[in-house]
């Protein structure tokens, strides 16, 4: 090749990386930062709070739910904040517990039984959390009086886009699917717990499958166990045993389900007494 080709072609291809370069420094310089702090007025004082990563909790305030460590951030100046959803956090003096000695001797062990019986996901220390320490309400007695305020949390439980935003999918204990997909299945990729057990599909739940397929399998086992009777959106609830927020939400919607799986045959067929008021209305 001729020399002053050589010097045209060497020239510009310098001229390409230069200008791929500088557009390159300019878009990084001129990309706007992401604002990682809020600032919440408290007795007439600025406070200011780091906030959670995740894209789900912009507007949120994280509150520790787990506060095992003598350090644990009550005050919300965590140095990371780890996300279960976008109402339920821990801070990082809290994870740190369980990445020392006491704290990862129990994580080892926890391990061994999701593996030993039957988990496929990956047993990671936020799992270990979300499916062991987070907060559980096995049963719903309508004993608090309506003077009683609600929780605004809980009413959050029940926006549509909540449960998009969960960092582990729910994950029934005690399930009575389990004996029927014992060795056959894993346990958690059909939203029951490994750790916890005793010896046509609605569109909204399409993209999240674990989170219809865990009520599917209950109300179905549920039915085959006792198929004299009709099964009640008030007998599924009494089976709905999790820890978290997302209880409320599976309350929320078991009624739904169990009057789909009605209309669809697969539960409440046969030579039954009436059927209750609660299955009068076809299912959206």
């Amino acid at each position: 090749m001729c020399p002053n080709a050589m010097a045209t072609r060497l020239r510009q291809t310098s001229d390409r990386l230069q200008r791929r370069t500088i557009i390159k420094s300019t878009t990084s310089r001129s990309r706007p930062q992401r604002v990682n702090r809020l600032v919440e007025i408290a007795n007439g004082k600025d406070a200011v709070v780091l906030r959670c990563s995740h894209r789900g909790c912009r507007d949120v305030i994280p509150v520790c739910i787990l506060k095992l460590s003598d350090r644990c951030s009550t005050t919300f100046k965590s140095a990371k904040w780890h996300h279960i959803s976008c109402d339920e956090h821990y801070c990082q003096c809290c994870y740190d517990c369980y990445t020392q000695k006491s704290g990862l001797r129990k994580v080892n062990d926890w391990r061994r039984l999701w593996k030993l019986n039957g988990g496929k996901a990956l047993p990671s220390i936020k799992l270990f959390i979300a499916e062991g320490h987070r907060v559980i309400s096995p049963t719903d007695d309508g004993q608090d009086p309506c003077s009683v305020a609600e929780d605004p949390v809980a009413r959050r439980a029940l926006v549509s886009y909540w449960f998009k935003y969960l960092a582990v999918p729910p994950l029934l204990k005690n399930s009575p699917a389990a004996v029927f997909l014992k060795k056959e299945y894993y346990f958690d990729l059909l939203g029951m717990s490994p750790t916890s057990l005793v010896d046509t599909h609605l569109y909204k739940f399409c993209i999240e499958q674990n989170f219809y397929l865990c009520l599917r399998n209950l109300i179905v086992a549920l039915w085959n166990l006792n198929p004299s009777n009709w099964i009640t959106p008030a007998d599924c609830k009494k089976k709905i045993i999790c820890r978290g927020l997302i209880r409320i939400l599976l309350t929320h919607e078991v009624g739904r389900i169990l009057q789909f799986l009605t209309h669809q045959g697969l539960v409440n067929f046969g030579l039954l007494k009436n059927p209750p008021n609660c299955f009068s209305i076809a299912p959206k």
